[in-house]
């Protein structure tokens, strides 16, 4: 939907996350700004197979474009933080990071039954920070240096998704 379709990571198209995770563009808005190896990548893949975490590789058509994920899915509360990025640079600025938000989202808060989704972004990442706000995300607080965690509730992303969904139809 929306352009675009998730499909879980394997080892082969995490492999895609890894090289796109170590590019310096990507690199410099994480909190973790280290070159991932392939055996860092092959500990953390098999450390997120729980259902705790839900990564995504995104692709439009055949092309894997990105990644987007929720992690610290807590049942209990009914929360998860959410991240994206998208690796390949010609499809920045294309919607198609929206429509993959849009199907993560619902899946959230329609297939997981989450109450709120936080996302954790860099406090100079300004893209990050107006993309979050067009999504509903609100309310950035202090989480650990230089990053500010932004929320998003259940019933602003209802109000807020004719809108998004607009805007992908536009694209």
């Amino acid at each position: 939907g929306f352009g675009v379709s998730l499909e879980q990571l394997t080892p082969e198209t995490a492999e895609w996350i890894r090289l796109w995770r170590n590019h310096p563009r990507i690199r410099q808005q994480m909190e973790n700004r280290e070159i991932i190896s392939p055996e860092m990548q092959q500990r953390w893949l098999a450390s997120i197979q729980n259902n705790r975490y839900a990564y995504f590789l995104i692709r439009v058509g055949d092309a894997p474009v990105g990644m987007i994920h929720l992690s610290h899915i807590d049942p209990e509360n009914h929360t998860a933080e959410a991240g994206l990025f998208i690796g390949e640079e010609r499809f920045s600025g294309t919607g198609i990071a929206l429509g993959a938000s849009l199907l993560l989202l619902e899946y959230a808060f329609f297939g997981l039954g989450l109450h709120t989704v936080s996302a954790k972004v860099k406090n100079e990442n300004r893209v990050a920070e107006k993309y979050n706000a067009l999504l509903g995300f609100a309310d950035p607080q202090p989480c650990s240096p230089g990053f500010n965690r932004w929320m998003l509730k259940k019933e602003v992303f209802l109000l807020q998704k004719p809108l998004l969904e607009s805007l992908v139809a536009s694209k």
